[in-house]
């Protein structure tokens, strides 16, 4: 398998990840 799709899967969850924390936390920060 081409190893450059667990680069995007990771990305794509990091992301995803980040989005979500900044909407559902919004005016937090870490």
């Amino acid at each position: 398998m081409e190893p450059y799709i667990y680069y995007a899967l990771i990305v794509a969850a990091l992301v995803v990840g980040y989005a979500i924390g900044r909407k559902s936390s919004q005016g937090e920060d870490k």
